[in-house]
């Protein structure tokens, strides 16, 4: 095992034992904060974008091609392929799915 390797591992398993901690407290009317948001993520889904970041490859990486693989079977396509925010003309008769992600966050 290389050392990157090593350190990565260590990472995973102190973001694991993060979310282990479970932030639970007791609730008491009038004095316990309800947050806005809680996350709807774990450390499963953390490690995963932390390989990608350290990989240096968000948008073209291995997960990328599993995505685009996993989608297209889900959907019942030959093929899938991740793209970016763009505009296609996939030509006539073909069937295209598109979603934009991401946004400014202005409500569109």
């Amino acid at each position: 095992m290389t050392k990157e390797s090593e350190i990565r591992n260590q990472i995973k398993n102190l973001i694991k034992d993060y979310f282990s901690q479970g932030k639970k407290e007791e609730f008491t009317l009038g004095k316990t904060t309800i947050p806005l948001v809680t996350p709807s993520y774990g450390w499963e889904e953390v490690c995963e974008v932390l390989d990608s970041l350290l990989d240096a490859r968000l948008t073209m990486g291995e997960k990328v091609k599993q995505f685009e693989a996993a989608f297209a079977e889900y959907i019942g396509t030959k093929a899938g392929l991740g793209i970016g925010q763009a505009t296609l003309n996939s030509g006539q008769g073909s069937e295209l799915l598109l979603s934009t992600g991401g946004g400014s966050g202005s409500g569109r």
